[in-house]
């Protein structure tokens, strides 16, 4: 059963249940029409709140991206490769985007990361000496 579904069974608006799980009604209303994902810790509340599964709300695909990824994959080259998920403020939010790392000689997300990566591993190597 979808979250729409389970929120009119139930006779329960979506501001209602933003209100019990603490987020805004505009995120609430993401999650209901599947434009984004519930946190870990929100998708156990709206289960809670709900009295159902997870499975009822969502497929098995779709509960491993709110969860995040547990173990690393090896590619073609070897390395293995983790998918990272943190959580950020809307300032946060606001310094990664597209122009702003542009601003600062980033092509992309990504080469950002593994500059950021490059330093801590440069740092950790200077605390072993």
């Amino acid at each position: 059963m979808l979250l729409k579904e389970l929120l009119i069974k139930n006779n329960i608006k979506q501001k209602e249940m933003a209100k019990e799980l603490n987020i805004d009604k505009e995120h609430m209303s993401k999650i209901s029409n599947y434009k984004c994902l519930p946190t870990p810790e929100q998708a156990k509340k709206m289960c809670n709140f709900l009295d159902c599964n997870i499975l009822d709300i969502y497929n098995k695909k779709e509960i491993d991206l709110i969860l995040g990824c547990k173990k690393a994959k090896r590619n073609q080259d070897n390395n293995l490769y983790y998918r990272l998920s943190v959580r950020l403020n809307k300032s946060g939010c606001n310094c990664l985007k597209q122009e702003n790392l542009n601003k600062l000689g980033y092509k992309t997300l990504k080469s950002w990361v593994l500059e950021c990566l490059e330093e801590l591993q440069g740092r950790l190597k200077n605390l072993k000496k």
